[in-house]
């Protein structure tokens, strides 16, 4: 079990591109960037629970899932994630998986007395999703054609529609 603390991590940068897109179009564009260690785009610096206590990330080969978000028996605050699939997918993709999972702990999902089956938990999706998509457009300020990709990554794990996605785009 290999622990990863965000502490000693820097990986997501924002940069802008300055290129011309045509005459009638601004000249600078937004795009977000990903630094991987062993091909994983762990989010950068601290993130926290509502509890003020620091999730850490955990390699775990566990299943077919990407990512879960919990606690540990200590109450620590913990994202699992399986590095095999993570890194079967491009560093936007693994980004974003990651930053819904802290959406659950910001949004206080996690709570063991709250009932997590049905429309509640789709709703709670959504939720995680519209947490993930205003961090990647108003602090990384990530481009529509990146945030359309992931969105198109998205599709394969969800049955119909990724919960939110489009309707929190923009927002």
């Amino acid at each position: 079990m290999k622990k990863v603390s965000l502490t000693t991590l820097v990986l997501a940068a924002c940069q802008t591109i300055s290129t011309p897109l045509t005459e009638s179009e601004p000249a600078t564009q937004n795009t977000c960037t990903f630094t991987t260690i062993n091909g994983i785009a762990l989010p950068s610096g601290k993130h926290y629970d509502p509890a003020g206590r620091e999730i850490v990330f955990e390699d775990l080969d566990w299943g077919w899932y990407l990512a879960e978000s919990g606690y540990y028996e200590n109450g620590q605050p913990v994202v699992i994630y399986s590095a095999a699939g993570m890194q079967k997918h491009s560093k936007e993709f693994q980004s974003f998986v990651f930053h819904h999972e802290i959406g659950h702990f910001k949004l206080g999902h996690l709570r063991l007395d709250l009932p997590v089956r049905g429309t509640i938990l789709l709703q709670r999706e959504k939720e995680a999703n519209c947490y993930a998509i205003d961090y990647f457009e108003n602090v990384l300020k990530c481009s529509p054609e990146q945030m359309k990709s992931i969105y198109e990554e998205s599709l394969p794990y969800w049955p119909s529609e990724v919960p939110g996605f489009k309707e929190c785009l923009g927002k």
